[in-house]
């Protein structure tokens, strides 16, 4: 069967997990394609130019229709949950689980295939690398890349440990220039952080991100300033607070851990941030409390808030 059939291409682990359901575990071809970021598909490595290598790769080979995996993912982080020399063992969700779910797929149908662009789209830490790429020669799994230079050392060793040194040789330069992107990566924020530029991920409540910079979010800002209003002013405890906002017309729900996560980023309302790395700037921009809350209540709330013993219960719609 020629490899110039259209393949199936699955983004979503819903599709392939359906896949896989749909069509039962048998031997098949694989395609594995990965982006981790933007700068990637800039810089000629995107899907869809590892897609056309990997579907050329195969129609060469007189490989039967791929199943194409395509991924966007670090290979940088480790899948594996023990702790490899020299890396922590994965915590949380898997950085990459299509690849995990294609894996597993491929252990458990002995004589498949997997092709893709490079070793590195397999993964850039050299001793993961070694344990998938034997996890799946021991499953009859054979593992081909579009590489001239990479198809010989993709051999399973036998009795030829050059192979393997080529291969760990490989893998140490991809882990090399994994290194060397977290490196500049970490630089880059820095300079960015030391200019007071928002290096931090999601902002807390009240902000929002415009132009990869923090920006003041007015709609939840409002809510912000009302909420320091109450705790400062009124002196209501975190559950009253969550009460007298609801009295005051705000719909989203706020527990009692919600107000208090409000409350303890009181340093970056007032216009103060502190980037991860210590550093401490003044941003005018993105000062949200005024200074005279009393004022504010005035001109900006349409009704004055009731003591905390005349605010109503959980019937009023508040979470607790």
């Amino acid at each position: 069967m020629s490899g110039a059939a259209a393949p199936v291409v699955l983004g979503s682990i819903p599709a392939l997990a359906g896949y896989i359901r749909a069509s039962g575990v048998k031997p098949r071809v694989w395609v594995y394609c990965r982006v981790s970021t933007a700068q990637q598909e800039a810089d000629g490595l995107s899907l869809d130019g590892q897609r056309a290598e990997c579907l050329a790769y195969c129609a060469k080979q007189d490989l039967a229709p791929a199943v194409l995996i395509e991924e966007a993912a670090s290979a940088g982080k480790p899948m594996l949950s023990v702790s490899l020399p020299g890396m922590p063992a994965a915590g949380g969700a898997n950085p990459r689980p299509l690849f995990a779910l294609m894996v597993s797929a491929l252990v458990s149908a002995p004589g498949s295939t997997l092709v893709v662009w490079k070793l590195d789209r397999f993964s850039r830490i050299a001793d993961e690398q070694e344990m998938l790429l034997r996890m799946l020669w021991n499953a009859d799994t054979k593992v081909l890349s579009t590489v001239s230079a990479e198809a010989d050392i993709l051999r399973s060793s036998g009795a030829d440990p050059s192979r393997t040194l080529m291969r760990q040789i490989f893998g140490s330069f991809a882990q090399y220039e994994r290194a060397i992107i977290q490196l500049r990566m970490q630089m880059g924020l820095r300079a960015k952080a030391a200019t007071g530029g928002w290096v931090q991920g999601k902002p807390p409540f009240g902000y929002r991100m415009e132009n990869a910079d923090v920006v003041i979010d007015e709609p939840s800002a409002h809510i912000v300033r009302l909420i320091f209003y109450l705790r400062c002013v009124h002196g209501l405890s975190l559950r009253e607070i969550g009460r007298a906002l609801v009295y005051h017309g705000v719909t989203q729900p706020f527990d009692k851990m919600r107000v208090k996560r409000v409350l303890d980023s009181e340093k970056m309302y007032r216009g103060v941030y502190v980037d991860p790395f210590n550093g401490s700037h003044i941003r005018d921009d993105v000062h949200i409390l005024p200074d005279d809350l009393e004022s504010w209540a005035e001109q900006a709330l349409t009704k004055p808030t009731p003591p905390a013993s005349e605010l109503k219960d959980d019937s009023d719609g508040y979470p607790g």
